[in-house]
Order: structure tokens, then C-alpha cells, then sequence
């Protein structure tokens, strides 16, 4: 480093890295990493839910050292884990790791060694160390490749106020960021207006979301036009979303053409089927050096507008809801168009039960939630490959996936519910949005949050006001929940994506 120490340094908690900071750059600023402490603080509490909470809201909301300390003597009083030997541990290194104790250093951001770990976990889906070396340089190429085009297709627009039947790619002028969030304020669609925004709580968005306005199919001639949406709630990564969001359209294009032009739930079905199948092909023909493919996943919704008529399609648990409201009515009704393929529900529990009723591990309690085979909480989905085929339930695919008992037949599968509803004078917006929204509003609180707002910034309205729950279920201020570091984000909220279409005409 041209013969200079570093001024702060972030590492592992680790005896002999803090004592070789100390003799050999004796000046410079050691930190913990506070990711690492954090994600132990559940097990090393014998999984408290409400202390947990508690005690990160004390770490990330505490800004003096004096406030710090008197909260978390209160807070370890008041669930009696005075005798805690791993609290009391991080109490006396307090000074290392602690956000009150750090902020008069500049750090440039860094709080943990989250970055490293975020490209190491980014980079694992392309190489291992099982990979050969000729196999190495091609797909890291491939890896490289893939994380250049990440930032540029967040999201995928079409339509402008200018021409509604041109898509656009990539960087959109109006998209606004800030704290991790983007937003398009309002722009246009064949049918009227929309607003669309999003928040990133993992170390990379997990979520994309799509806006089409112009053809529906490839005929060349007075083919079928109308909106296109779709939410795409990743599992495990981007992988899957981002494969979702670059073949779904394309594929319910080609099943729009393929009946002469005639849009219907049939269509919309048959895109979600060969979507998957590709998928499918995709994992296969990467399996030996990319196995960890077949355990991401993702939800989709997706939503038509033509003729008048509003197609939603969901096989996962993101959720559109319709806003309507008539002459003179002062309160507007909210209509929810899909069905949340939850666990939780029973009824969704019951679908599976009676396709598997031989199967006595299908769900699992993880953490108070039913999960299937105990491991995801959505009973339909993209993906997922190790719990719809033996051909991927095996090595090299990672242990903690394996399922024990054979996978006879598909348990989660990617065919939507498809609801068609004829929209009238009274529909004047829907909202389509992931679970992250519909964890913290109900639809008819976000029905309102949307009729009371102005249209050009309405779906980050939606977006703050949920945002500003979780920070208030979590004992912390907005602006905290703001400015936390990513990953750490995902312990109050999940990514959140919202587009809201008006209908104008």
C-alpha cells in the first residue's frame, strides 16, 4: 500500500487477526464485522424473536455510546440474559463493532465485509471448486459477463410518453435512486398511466419487475396490443427472476401468435409452461459445473390488459389488487385478482395434500411457518428443480438440498391460476406487487395509500409507508431502517417491487 498502513480495517471477529492489527499497523482503526455478529444473535439467544428485535434495534438505532449502553443493559435485563456468556462477550469488545463507537471514523460505508461475501456467493453459481481449469476461465467469463448486465436490467420498461409501443431497455431517463430504492415516477401505457418502484434489501436485488406497452404477439399486421406486467420474487438469488423476466414475455408472445392472435388464460398458461421447461433445459445443460441452479427459484405474477379485459396470472405469493371506487363515493373498495400460494393457508396446504397425500414430511414448522419438505414457503413456483425431479435431487447439488425421500412426482409446480376480469368505469388502478409490500399493508390500506396520492410518485408512497411500518414494528426510525447496510435490511424487510397501472381509457 506504498509503504502505508490502512487507516480502518474490517475483519472477521477473530483473537489472532486483532492482535496482529495491534503490533503490525498499530494505528489504524480495527472493526468487527457487524454482519457476522448479527446473523449469530438468534442462535446465541436460543431463538428469542422479540429479544432479538429488540437487541438490533438497540445496536442500529443507538446514536451515542451512552444511549447504547443504557439500552442494552435495559433490554438484556428485561429478557433476563444477564448471564448470557456471548452478550456479555460483545458487550466488553463493544468499542469494535458497534455503530455508536464508529461513526467518528471514516469508513467509506463499510460497516461488514459484505461485499466480499456478496461476489463470493454471486460467483459460487458459476464456479466451484470442483471446476476444472479450462471450465473455470469460461464460465467466470460468463460470471463477469452476467454481473455486468445486472445493474442496466434492474428493470425492463417499455413504453414512453412519446411512443407507448416502443420498448425500452437498460437505463431509463426518470428513474430515480436513492438509498438502495429506484422509482419511475409516471409515465404513460396504451391504456393510461403508471408508477413503479422498488427496494433492495439483500446484498443484490432478488426481485425484477417488467412493464410491456404496445404488441402482444409477433404478427406483423393488426395483431393483438394491450400491457404487459410482471412481478418476479427471486428465491435464492437473481438467477431464476432474471431468466423469468427474459423469457416470459417472449414466450406468451409466441402462444398469442400461435392462436392467431387471441388472447386468453390459455395463452398466459402455456408462456408460464414453457418458460419453466426452458428453465429446465437451462439448469440441466449447466448441471455439472453450475448444480447450485437447481435450488433457486422464483415467484411471477403477471398481469394483461386488452380489449378491456385484465388477465392476473400468479403461481408464487406476490398479489395484484384492484382500486375502484364511483361517483361520489368517498371510500374506494379494494379487489384482490390472485390467490397467495402460501403455506400458511391452509387451503393451499390442502392443493398439495391431495396430490401427495403419501408424502408424511410434506411440510414442516421452520420458525413458526409451514415450509414444504421444510424448506420454502410457496407452494407454486419457478424453479426449484431438487423438489420437482430426481434428476436433481442428487450430487453434485449441495447436501443441505437433498431430500431424503425420492421426489416421485413435481411438489411445487409453475402453472398459474389465471383470473380474467372485465374491467369497467369504476376499476380505476391495480396494484401488482411482491410479498415484501403485502407483509406490512393490507390491500385495502394500500388501496387508499394510492388513491390519496398524487399518480407521479404514487408506487413509492406505497413503498415508504411500508417501509416506514417495518421500521416501527422494529423500534427504529425510517431514516435508520434507510440507511442500514444491505443484508442487514433483510432482517426487517424482504426486497419490495410495486408497479401501478391507471386506467384511463
Amino acid at each position: 500500500m506504498g509503504g502505508k498502513a490502512p487507516s480502518v480495517i474490517v475483519t472477521h471477529q477473530s483473537s489472532a487477526m486483532r492482535v496482529a492489527i495491534q503490533h503490525v499497523p498499530p494505528n489504524t482503526i480495527h472493526r468487527y464485522c457487524i454482519w457476522h455478529i448479527m446473523s449469530k444473535l438468534d442462535e446465541k439467544i436460543g431463538h428469542k424473536e422479540d429479544a432479538g428485535k429488540d437487541i438490533r434495534s438497540v445496536v442500529w438505532g443507538s446514536t451515542t455510546e451512552e444511549q447504547f449502553e443504557s439500552r442494552w443493559k435495559s433490554t438484556i435485563t428485561q429478557y433476563s440474559l444477564q448471564d448470557n456468556g456471548w452478550l456479555t462477550e460483545m458487550f466488553e469488545m463493544r468499542v469494535k463493532w458497534v455503530p455508536a463507537y464508529l461513526s467518528k471514523f471514516f469508513w467509506t460505508g463499510m460497516s461488514s465485509i459484505q461485499r466480499s461475501k456478496s461476489k463470493n456467493a454471486f460467483l459460487d453459481m458459476f464456479v466451484n471448486s470442483k471446476t476444472c481449469l479450462s471450465a473455470s476461465v469460461k464460465s467466470f467469463d460468463s460470471g463477469l459477463t452476467f454481473f455486468t448486465r445486472f445493474f442496466s436490467r434492474l428493470f425492463v420498461l417499455s413504453g414512453s410518453d412519446d411512443n407507448p409501443r416502443t420498448t425500452i431497455r437498460g437505463r431509463i431517463k426518470g428513474i430515480k435512486k436513492n438509498h438502495y430504492q429506484w422509482e419511475k415516477k409516471l409515465a404513460r401505457h396504451l391504456c393510461g398511466q403508471y408508477s413503479m418502484a422498488v427496494a433492495q434489501a439483500n446484498l443484490y436485488n432478488e426481485d425484477r419487475c417488467q412493464l410491456v406497452s404496445g404488441s402482444l404477439s409477433t404478427i406483423a399486421h393488426n395483431g393483438p396490443t394491450g400491457v404487459f406486467v410482471g412481478i418476479y420474487d427471486g428465491h435464492g438469488g437473481d438467477i431464476c427472476s432474471q431468466f423469468v423476466l427474459d423469457h416470459l414475455f417472449n414466450n406468451l408472445k409466441a402462444a398469442i401468435t400461435n392462436q392467431q392472435g387471441y388472447v386468453d388464460a390459455m395463452a398466459i398458461q402455456q408462456a408460464y409452461i414453457r418458460t419453466e421447461n426452458r428453465f429446465f433445459s437451462h439448469v440441466r445443460s449447466n448441471w455439472r459445473l453450475k448444480p447450485r441452479l437447481a435450488a433457486v427459484g422464483s415467484c411471477c405474477l403477471s398481469g394483461i390488459v386488452h380489449n378491456h379485459v385484465l388477465y392476473v396470472a400468479n403461481a408464487g405469493n406476490s398479489r395484484a389488487v384492484i382500486g375502484k371506487w364511483g361517483v361520489g363515493d368517498e371510500n374506494a373498495e379494494a379487489v384482490q385478482l390472485s390467490i397467495d400460494y402460501n403455506a400458511n393457508d391452509q387451503d393451499r396446504r390442502n392443493e398439495l395434500l391431495l396430490e401427495h397425500h403419501d408424502d408424511p414430511d410434506l411440510f414442516r414448522v421452520v420458525n413458526g411457518s409451514y415450509c414444504v419438505r421444510g424448506r420454502i414457503q410457496v407452494t407454486r413456483s419457478f424453479g426449484h428443480l431438487y423438489l420437482k425431479s430426481n434428476e436433481f435431487n442428487r450430487e453434485p447439488l449441495e447436501q443441505e438440498y437433498r431430500q431424503e425421500r425420492p421426489i416421485d412426482r413435481p411438489i411445487l409446480k409453475a402453472v398459474p391460476t389465471v383470473h380474467t376480469y372485465q374491467l369497467e368505469a369504476d376499476d380505476k388502478f391495480v396494484i401488482f406487487a411482491s410479498d415484501g409490500l403485502w407483509g406490512n399493508v393490507t390491500n385495502e390500506e394500500a388501496v387508499s395509500i394510492v388513491k390519496g396520492s398524487p399518480r407521479s410518485g404514487a408506487a413509492k408512497a406505497l413503498l415508504a409507508e411500508a417501509l416506514n411500518r417495518a421500521s416501527q414494528r422494529n423500534n427504529l426510525e425510517y431514516h435508520q431502517l434507510l440507511n442500514l447496510p444491505l443484508i442487514v435490511k433483510k432482517t426487517y424487510h424482504d426486497d419490495i417491487s410495486i408497479v401501478i397501472l391507471y386506467f384511463d381509457n
